[in-house]
């Protein structure tokens, strides 16, 4: 059963046109990540088992990722040191959020047609 705060996260990207997979856990995350090739992975800093930013650390070891746009969220304090391209504490706003993971894609799409 998916947290309210997570579905609601996961109805406004859907409704910004975007595919959603949910994983409860770190590890079933990083299981399927290769199985997906997503374009953005949102990750909370406490979930069971691996924590989220050593989970984004093993996404960045892995070249196949290095285009993957990573959000690191918490309603803790921003960890020191993570490898994410962007935080966001808790609470959020949805609709920044959006924008701000929609804009970065983009970005990232247009780079990568112009190098070819």
């Amino acid at each position: 059963m998916m947290n309210p705060p997570s579905r609601i996260v996961a109805l406004m990207f859907e409704s910004a046109g975007w595919s959603v997979l949910t994983y409860y856990d770190a590890e079933t995350a990083l299981d399927n990540v290769g199985l997906v090739r997503p374009d953005a992975v949102l990750i909370d800093v406490r979930l069971p088992g691996i924590r989220g930013d050593a989970a984004v650390e093993r996404i960045r070891l892995s070249p196949a990722y290095a285009n993957v746009f990573v959000v690191l969220m918490s309603a803790e304090r921003e960890p020191p040191v993570h490898l994410a391209d962007a935080f966001r504490s808790k609470p959020f706003d949805i609709d920044e959020l959006v924008e701000l993971v929609d804009s970065n894609v983009a970005r990232r799409h247009s780079r990568e047609a112009s190098c070819g």
